[in-house]
Parts: C-alpha cells; structure tokens; sequence
C-alpha cells in the first residue's frame, strides 16, 4: 500500500496548469460582477476491491491536497467560490460494486438546517474529509463545492431503503466562506453503470440544493443531469443566477462535447454556469468553464493532447435572473406548457424511437469504416472547385441518432431538410470555396434517443463530415479547414413553448467563437447567425439542440 500511497501523492500533486490570462486582476468583486473558479483534474482513481476505509481516507486527502493548492491560487486572484470535479474527492472507482465502495462513503444529511459547521462545532468521526473541506473553506474565506460518495441509513418502515439497510449518493456540498453547509444535492440522472453503485436522488430536494450569496443566488447538479428537465426546471421558481455542475463529462462530437454544450445551456436557461470536468483524454474527458448567462464562455479549458488539467479563474455577472427579462419570461412559458398536451404536435411524427430509426445500421462496422476511410484519405480535389456531390437526403447517425442529412455542394446556398416534423435550414456563404476536400452536411432529427440513457431530441446541425464519404457525416472530428463568411441555422415545426432550445457553434479545435461579437440569436434560439465576416476559425458545426423533456 506504501508504494500506491507515494504513487497517489505524485499522481495527484503533478499535473495542473494555470490559466492566468483568463484571471481577473482585481482583488475584490465589483458590484456587477464576481470572481469564480473551476479545477479540471484527474483525481488520483482507486481500487474498492482491494482498499479498506483507512486507506480510502488516505486517497481522498491525497486529491484534498491537490484542491488545496488551487484554493490558495484562485483565492489569490479574487475567486469567491471555486469547484472541483465529479469523483473528484473519491477518484474513479475501478471496478466498483454497490458494496466495494463503502469504505469511500460518508454519511450525509438530507437538509442544511439547522445550519451545521463542520470545522466549528463538532469533530465528527463518520466526516473527517467533510469537516477537512468546510475547514478549507473557513481558512481561505471562499466557497468551496466538491462532489463525494455519500450514505443516509433507513429502516423497513421506508418503503424504498435498499435492502443494505441505506442509501448511496452522489453528493454535491457547498461549503461557506465561513465553513458551514450552504448546500446538499443528491445527483438525479445517474449515467448508465452508476445505478449498480448510487440511489438515484428524491425529485423534491432541489431546495436544499439552493444558496444565496451577496452576488445572486446559486444551485447545483452534477453531469448528466445537465441533460435533464429535473433539476433544471425547478431552478426558474427559485431565481436561480448561477449553476455550479461538477462533472466527469465524456466528450461526444459532433453535438456533445463538454464546453460545447456547457455554453449552450448557459445560454439557453439565461443563468451562468460554473463546470469543473475531469481531465483523462484517453477516455475523452476534458472540458471544463465559465459561462456567462448573456455572452456564454468567460473562460473554458479543452485539451485532448495534453495530461495536465487546468485551473480557471474568471469574472461571471451578478443577478442575471434580474436582466435578463426576456429570456427568463421565455423560459417561464416554457415550463408552464410543461403539462399542456403535446397531441397536435406528435400527430406529425411518424416515430420518435431513435433506436427504430436507426435499424439497419451497424454501429460497430460504420465506424470501423469511418475509420478507415479518414485514414486512408488521399485529396486531390482542386479546393478552387465546388464539389460534385448530390444534395439527395441521406440517414446518417449523429451522437448515435438517425439523422436524415442532405450535402452542402455550393461556395453559397440555402438548404433544407426535414425530419420527424421539423424543418432545418441553413444559409450560409463561403469566405472562398470548399478548401482540403472538407465536406459538410446539414442534419435534422427530432425523437427518442436511446443509446447511454434516453432522452427526446429535436435538433438542427450543420456540421463537418470526418471523411469524404456520406457515412462519416455525424463521426466525431474537431478539426476543420474551411472558413464561412456568414452561416444562419433555423429549426421549424419543434414543439414551441415545450422543446428547450440551446445553441450551438464550434470552430477547428474545439473553440467556442464570442457570442455577440462573433454570432448571435434570437430570444428563443430557433434561429442563430454569424456576424459577416467575424468568424475567423473554420468551423466544425453550428446548430440548435432542442429537448422536449416531457417525451423522455
């Protein structure tokens, strides 16, 4: 154990970077803005199998020593509250039973009141690293928000306690300046495997879930529940400002990638968000950020080719649920035709499962394909010349989800496409012509998506084929070669008032262009546009993503 113990310190204390340019030069928030910071981390992962509950508890000061050391830098430059990542207390669990991972759990309340302070009040056995991270908290003056692997003990007289006699969770706390429990949520949408290892957390507990702050009021969630109308929906009755998410979010382009969709929620819901993401390429995990409610990224951090994390430190606006009118009213309407029927819309869908769209198509040997033809492309294209490729609609699978797609053939065009529905156009123009042979197609999709979780989508995409090939339309790339002088994408037929709207545009690399500066869009986001001439970056894809919660 010695030598995994002097691996973990290493390990954890190693690698980070940070991100100064991003940093607010002022010690102290002004009266419009604060200060916040995010950590993207690999947490030194563990073993449950194989370690006891002394040995859990020595892992996890290990990572508490890593956070620390970004407490002390972001403190230094004016943050007010910092985040950590999912698991990033406990690391990730290898190989992880309901059972095995009980040496990493510590017992949690349901509620914040009365207000405990664990650095304070008490020395609490059954909370050492809980007591250690309020302890943090008090001693740099900031609020600190980790996510930990929690239990609450039941008895039979509770219809639903396991039968292990308590509830496991995936716990999000908030920790105040002074050290006591500002905030407790229990994670909701568990992704896929976690059910074997976590409860899913009681859909009336958002409350707890709440803080207020001299500058605005905050929530949390964590990951997937991103996706999710539960606690999303809730977060509107309480004026929420800002929404603090820690995540281990697993990149999928072309429509999924962290910060790609991190921003767009920012923006859909018209709130900030604060992301700390784990940082572990080999298995796509890297993205985390800052975001605006008005003008998306403050900051974000995505690199897949490096192993160091990031810590970001930026300045996010106060109280955006009192400026930003129009958005929230928008919302507001949203979730009051939550419960209104959706039969007129749904008698123009022929089928909404995603998985019976998509019969016929193998996964498996379509990628392996894509693969191969990416790697085997030779171009010799006179990039000068438009394409010779047909605009008949195709079906491709984009984030595991039939798309009909048509080709973009033209320097300039308008095209459309339909699906299930909903109409997607796009207008765009080519600064130049089609340049190194890149191919790009405009893909609707409105149903049921049923691969990692299932959840209805109504979405409009023009993105970059990975290859020149219509099968690699929808394959993950993030790199593209081909600069657009203006790109306007429109969705139609979506179940308005209903269908939650984000938006969606990314350049080569994985860049997030300024909104306002760069593109922008309606209040509604059925309709986004560049700027002429402002999109400097080739694009990998521009979009809208929509989810109709009450479909799911």
């Amino acid at each position: 154990m010695a030598h995994w113990i002097l691996f973990c310190q290493l390990f954890a204390l190693g690698a980070f970077v940070c991100d100064t340019a991003s940093a607010s030069a002022q010690q102290v928030m002004d009266q419009d803005h604060y200060t916040a910071a995010v950590f993207e981390h690999l947490s030194v992962p563990s073993y449950p199998g194989l370690i006891t509950k002394a040995e859990a508890r020595v892992i996890m000061n290990i990572n508490l020593d890593a956070f620390e050391k970004q407490v002390e830098i972001a403190v230094s430059k004016g943050a007010k509250v910092i985040v950590f990542p999912e698991y990033g207390v406990t690391g990730f669990f290898l190989g992880a039973t309901r059972k095995n991972i009980e040496p990493f759990l510590e017992v949690s309340r349901n509620t914040t009141r009365p207000i405990v302070n664990l650095c304070t009040q008490m020395n609490d056995k059954d909370r050492p690293i809980q007591q250690r991270i309020s302890c943090m908290a008090r001693q740099y003056s900031v609020i600190i928000v980790v996510n930990m692997a929690t239990m609450q003990p039941c008895t039979k007289h509770d219809p639903h306690c396991p039968r292990d006699g308590h509830y496991q969770f995936s716990t999000a706390f908030a920790f105040g300046s002074d050290g006591a429990l500002l905030a407790i949520y229990h994670k909701t949408n568990l992704y896929t495997d976690e059910a074997q290892i976590f409860d899913a957390g009681s859909k009336t507990g958002i409350a707890e879930g709440v803080f207020e702050t001299d500058f605005g009021t905050f929530s949390l969630f964590i990951c997937f529940d991103i996706l999710f109308d539960y606690p999303s929906r809730e977060f509107y009755k309480f004026k929420i400002d800002s929404v603090i998410s820690p995540t281990g979010w697993m990149n999928e382009l072309p429509l999924l990638s962290g910060v790609e969709y991190q921003q767009a929620w920012a923006l859909g819901m018209g709130m900030n968000l604060l992301a700390a993401n784990q940082h572990y390429p080999p298995v796509q995990m890297t993205g985390s950020g800052l975001y605006s409610a008005s003008d998306g990224a403050s900051s974000y951090y995505y690199n897949m080719s490096s192993e160091e994390g990031r810590l970001l430190v930026a300045d996010l606006p106060c109280f955006p649920s009192k400026t930003l009118t129009k958005r929230i009213t928008a919302n507001n309407n949203y979730i009051a035709n939550l419960q209104t029927s959706l039969n007129p819309f749904l008698s123009n869908i022929t089928s909404f499962s995603g998985s019976n769209l998509g019969k016929g198509i193998n996964r498996t040997r379509r990628l392996s394909e894509v693969m191969k033809m990416i790697n085997n492309v030779n171009c010799s294209l006179d990039p000068k010349m438009d394409f010779q490729k047909d605009q008949e609609p195709f079906t491709s699978l984009v984030n595991d989800d039939p798309f009909t797609l048509k080709l973009l053939t033209k320097a300039k065009d308008n095209v459309t496409v339909t699906n299930n529905g909903i109409t997607c156009s796009v207008s765009y123009t080519l600064t130049d012509n089609w340049t190194d042979c890149d191919w790009y197609a405009l893909g609707a999709f409105s149903g049921l998506h049923s691969v990692n979780g299932q959840y209805f989508v109504q979405a409009c995409a023009m993105i970059r084929c990975a290859g020149q090939q219509k099968s690699t339309c929808g394959a993950e790339t993030s790199q593209a070669h081909t600069h657009f002088q203006t790109v306007s994408v429109q969705i139609l037929g979506y179940a308005a008032g209903k269908t939650f709207l984000t938006p969606e545009i990314v350049t080569s690399g994985v860049g997030l262009p300024k909104r306002k500066l760069v593109w922008d869009g309606n209040d509604e986001f059925d309709r986004i546009w560049t700027y002429e001439g402002r999109l400097k970056e080739p694009l990998v894809m521009a979009g809208i993503y929509g989810r109709l919660y009450a479909y799911d």
